[in-house]
This record gives C-alpha cells, structure tokens and sequence, in this order.
C-alpha cells in the first residue's frame, strides 16, 4: 500500500524539512546539512502518484470546530480510493453527516452530493473512507481495524474524483477533503476538441436533466459531416432509453 501524508499528532515530533538561518554577524543565509538530507529522502520517498491525484486536487483538507483533526492521508488500495482521517477528541460517540461529491475530469460537480449518517464510537482517532467498488463505500475504524457502515453511492466511471465532508450537527465542526480520483492510474475519457463553427444566434448548450446528463459538449466535422459527442452525467450499469430530436433553423436559429 502507498500512501500520502502524515497525521497531525506526528507533525509536531517531526523536525521541519529545512531550515534556513540568518548569519549574526555576517547576514549569510545557511542551510543545515542535516535537514537537507532528510529533505532529500523525503523527496525520493514521495510516491510517484503523489503528483497524479486528478485535476481537482488542489486544495488540502480544511477543518473548523474541534471534533476533527486537519490531517488526510491518501492511499489506493486495489486500484480504488481510501481516504484516512483523524477525530481530533474522540472521547464520545458522536453522530455526524459524512457527504460525498463528485467531480468530473474538468472539476464540475456531478449529481446532488449524497449524505450519509455515521456514527463515530469513543476512542476513535484514526478512521477512513474506503471504495471496495465504483458504486460501494465503506467507512472503517482504522484504530481497531473495524467496518463501521457500507453505503452504495452513484456509480462513476474511474477517472472522476470524490470529495469529502463531514458536519457535526449545526456545522458546530465539519472538515473538507481535498478531492482526489476515484481509481488509480485510471484513463481519462475521450477527448474531443470543439472546432465546429457556432452560429452566435443560437442559444448555449444546456442540461434540463441535471442529474443524468452531463455538460459536456464538443463538436467537430468528420469527413465533411457534423459529430457531436456528449457524456451521461454516471455510468448506467446497462442500457438507457431516451428520446433523441434533431432541431433544424434558419441562420437566426428560426425553425
């Protein structure tokens, strides 16, 4: 197993990466050899998909109130996300709201977060979100190596990436996860570019079933002939029927 991060309890007994030091007299800047070398370990032990988490993976957790700890640590097991986190006072059992997001390979949200109820038992302080499938979700008590709920949630294809939150009654404390793929080493979808010329007349692409289709939209002439490529917003796990209509107007956009 592969992972990334550190729990916030270690941090303070860790010493810093580098430090840099002002000369008293002489205004040098000095480097300590010895923080340099453990940088530089550090830095040939970073795993290679440190750098390959997806394109929404730019904010660190976040953390308020004092039921959470600020320390996430990612790691894929099977091909499929876990997630680690820490309770900062696990003294009591406590109820919370666990959401889960999804983001697309361009970062726009998919459907409706889904929420569920977890129920954290006292003593607990390391904990983890864990994708045994695609459309299955399982929280565990890494201290005692415990399942502690499995939810089904919407079935994605590998390539997108989840985002988690957690809120404690009326957002007395709550944490949001930074927002890494779903699988590892997964290939992205197919990529299309939008060269077909838009009559600025007609109106914008647009979704009314928000929760089956995607936004999504390139098209392109192939051989001379129009193609225009499109997403559904989850996989279906089988067939879907739908109505398909193809709309013809003048150069206003008039039928």
């Amino acid at each position: 197993m592969r992972r990334i991060g550190r729990c916030a309890s270690q941090q303070n007994s860790q010493p810093p990466l580098a430090v840099h030091e002002q000369g008293r007299d002489t205004g040098e800047m000095r480097v300590s050899a010895r923080y340099l070398l453990v940088l530089v370990a550090l830095l040939f032990a970073l795993p290679a998909h440190a750098l390959e988490l997806g394109p929404c993976a730019t904010t660190p957790l976040s953390e308020s109130g004092s039921y959470f700890s600020d320390y996430e640590e990612i790691e894929y097991e099977n091909g499929l996300l876990t997630h680690h986190f820490c309770i900062a006072f696990p003294t009591v059992p406590r109820d919370f709201t666990f959401r889960v997001s999804f983001f697309d390979d361009e970062c726009n949200l998919g459907v409706a977060p889904r929420s569920f109820n977890v129920t954290m038992p006292a003593g607990v302080v390391n904990w983890s979100a864990r994708f045994i499938s695609p459309s299955q979700l399982q929280i565990w008590d890494d201290d005692h190596a415990t399942l502690l709920h499995q939810f089904a949630v919407s079935n994605y294809p590998l390539y997108v990436s989840i985002r988690f939150t957690g809120i404690v009654g009326n957002v007395s404390s709550g944490f949001t996860s930074r927002a890494v793929r779903l699988g590892e080493n997964a290939l992205p979808p197919p990529q299309h570019e939008y060269t077909a010329e838009k009559n600025p007349a007609c109106p914008d692409f647009n979704v009314t079933e928000a929760g089956i289709y995607d936004s999504y939209e390139r098209v392109e002439y192939v051989d001379g002939l129009l193609r225009v490529h499109l997403r559904f917003k989850t996989l279906s796990g089988g067939f879907r029927t739908f109505a398909l209509g193809a709309y013809t107007g003048d150069e206003n956009c008039a039928n």
